[in-house]
């Protein structure tokens, strides 16, 4: 099973999260492929995904291609990583964490 982050298909017009799965849940990263430190982030999400991605939906949303969206969740800087429980934003970390940090975030969900 790949567990890798999922790449979100959502319009500008129609997202909001209730759209989105909630019976497990999510992690959005907001990120950017001009970031350096949304790099620095890759395989450290890609490593959680793979450990919680059975209990925990991963999602990406690049800021240039949904403007409204990260507009609507006040993202101002990249990499931002928004954790939602049952649809409502729980925790939320700003820049390059650690594994160890997101982990932490995520096990406080769990």
């Amino acid at each position: 099973m790949n567990h890798k982050l999922i790449n979100t298909h959502m319009s500008d017009n129609g997202f909001s999260i209730e759209e989105l799965p909630t019976e497990k849940p999510m992690v959005v990263e907001f990120n950017a492929t001009w970031s350096g430190p949304c790099h620095i982030m890759e395989p450290v999400l890609e490593s959680v995904a793979g450990i919680y991605g059975r209990k925990i939906n991963f999602h990406r949303v690049d800021i240039d291609d949904f403007p409204e969206i990260t507009r609507h969740f006040g993202v101002r800087k990249v990499p931002t990583i928004l954790i939602f429980n049952r649809g409502s934003l729980v925790d939320f970390a700003v820049g390059a964490i650690s594994r160890g940090d997101l982990a932490s975030k995520l096990d406080k969900v769990l």
